[in-house]
């Protein structure tokens, strides 16, 4: 017994790292932090291979989680449960943001320069009391601020119809939640009108919900 013990405990450490990369995929991340840091060097260096882990902040303080520390690199999918304040630069990155009840001082934190691999993007702004704040950010959404963003959601939109708008090549998806005629003009206006205008102001969804 404590043969075949020793065996399969040796044949586990000379799996491939591909295997154990591929097996951690399925493991959330603080349990794969907790589960295997620090068994041993070999296993260490795979963690720090792992990529395109998703993390839920529940409550402010999860961020400063010693798992949330180690895998910060690895992370791509952020969904924030909470409206307070959160540095995103600490996740370089970072591919899609998911936060419904953010407040002020959040959206604040979303700036192109700190999220150069943004390609998803959800807001909710039932939480907001400074409008500017929301028309500021909605205006860089649409004007090729984050030039890698793909889909965006907004709850609801807030656009400046009258603000100079640059286009957004790859911005094919957006959700405007509560918006209106105007909203709508304001995206297509976003659309590039150089090769195939039409083809691509299709090829835009929009999907507005009005609610009552």
């Amino acid at each position: 017994m404590a043969n075949s013990s020793t065996l399969n405990c040796s044949c586990l450490e000379q799996c491939p790292a591909e295997i154990f990369l591929e097996l951690f995929k399925y493991i959330p991340l603080h349990q794969l932090y907790y589960g295997f840091y620090n068994l041993n060097q070999r296993i260490n260096d795979i963690l720090r291979s792992v990529t395109e882990l998703s993390l839920t902040l529940n409550k402010p303080e999860d961020i400063d989680d010693a798992a949330v520390d180690f895998f910060a690199s690895s992370i791509y999918h952020l969904n924030v449960q909470h409206p307070i304040a959160i540095k995103f630069n600490r996740f370089p990155s970072l591919r899609s943001i998911v936060s419904l009840l953010p407040r002020d001082r959040q959206l604040r934190c979303i700036k192109s320069k700190d999220l150069p691999n943004l390609t998803h993007l959800t807001l909710g702004f039932a939480a907001i009391w400074d409008c500017e704040i929301m028309a500021r950010l909605c205006q860089r959404i649409i004007s090729n601020k984050f030039p890698k963003l793909r889909y965006c959601s907004l709850w609801p939109p807030v656009f400046d119809t009258e603000a100079v708008i640059i286009q957004t090549p790859l911005l094919t998806h957006i959700e405007l939640k509560e918006g209106n005629l105007d909203d709508l003009c304001v995206v297509l206006n976003s659309c590039p009108k150089d090769g195939g205008a039409f083809e691509r102001i299709l090829a835009l969804l929009i999907f507005i919900t009005k609610t009552n």
